[in-house]
């Protein structure tokens, strides 16, 4: 009786179903790859989840690892309140960044008019703005730190979680 037409034991079946390796009477199909014994098939698909899950053990672990994954892309912060504020910040940030570069562009254009002083160009004339724009960057860069804060929180406590349900 040949391979082909012989029937397959049921660890064979069920490392066919773990690495999805077909078989169409003919050849066995791994990815792109045909061959024409199980055997090598099998091997093959060993070496490259080797390759590609080097820390992969059972079927059970498997299919936490992939849990764990969709788990991530479901992923909602438990610093709704925190992470709305960080994004208010920023903007806020922006907002008077914005304004100061504005108060120092119409301070240098006021500047030549000949005011009560003269028409000397004056560097106090720019200061409120400038002074605006980099109050401005510091609450950006406030508001980006509380945002890195709170996601790190949230992933610490994923990790956590991780290790709790792994351990």
């Amino acid at each position: 009786m040949s391979e082909n037409t012989q029937r397959h034991e049921p660890k064979q079946i069920e490392e066919m179903e773990r690495y999805s390796i077909t078989f169409d009477g003919e050849k066995y199909q791994f990815g792109e790859y045909r061959y024409d014994k199980l055997e090598d098939a099998i091997s093959y698909a060993r070496s490259q989840d080797k390759q590609n899950n080097p820390t992969r053990g059972t079927r059970n672990e498997s299919h936490a690892n992939s849990s764990a994954h969709s788990s991530a892309a479901n992923y909602q912060s438990q610093y709704g309140a925190a992470r709305t504020v960080s994004m208010f910040i920023s903007f806020l940030g922006w907002a008077v960044f914005a304004g100061g570069i504005i108060a120092a562009i119409a301070g240098f254009a006021g500047m030549g008019s000949g005011g009560r002083y003269g028409g000397g160009v004056s560097l106090l004339a720019l200061l409120p703005g400038l002074g605006m724009a980099v109050a401005g960057l510091f609450l950006v860069a406030a508001g980006q730190v509380t945002r890195a804060t709170v996601d790190s929180a949230d992933h610490t406590r994923e990790i956590l979680n991780f290790i709790k349900n792994h351990a």
